[in-house]
């Protein structure tokens, strides 16, 4: 068994930076998990859970469980498309689009103290991975 392979380091690395990051959204009443929906809704409200999904590659009920807190959070609202009443949008409420300048300094500082041990070298080489790896993932959908 390799326990000092890429996979495992990965994989605790993962989990470690997920555990911190649910952390450090739990000050501002979010859960990791959630940045994601309302981030894409910040750059276009009014999507359906679809094409959230869509947008950022998990499944449809993973999005309806994320809608669903930020629901209980009162940072969403759904509504009937008016053109399709078959299709519910989700559309940001006062309340999430009052947290956005303090969410956005949240991720800066997360980030910040998150990487710290990196050089700007290392910041750019990893995010450039980073890529490589979403881009994998694209061309397996």
């Amino acid at each position: 068994m390799l326990t000092d392979g890429i996979t495992l380091q990965f994989s605790e690395a993962a989990t470690f930076f997920r555990y911190e990051f649910d952390r450090a959204m739990k000050e501002i009443g979010l859960h990791g998990g959630q940045v994601s929906i309302l981030l894409a809704l910040y750059e276009q409200d009014g999507r359906s859970q679809i094409e959230l999904a869509g947008e950022l590659q998990v499944s449809a009920p993973t999005v309806s469980n994320m809608v669903k807190s930020l629901l209980a959070g009162r940072f969403v609202e759904p509504r009937k498309c008016e053109l399709d009443a078959r299709v519910t949008r989700i559309f940001l409420t006062d309340k999430a689009n009052d947290l956005k300048p303090e969410l956005n300094a949240r991720l800066e500082l997360f980030e910040e103290s998150f990487f710290s041990e990196f050089t700007e070298t290392e910041r750019l080489m990893f995010g450039q991975l980073l890529k490589k790896l979403r881009k994998k993932e694209e061309n397996a959908i």
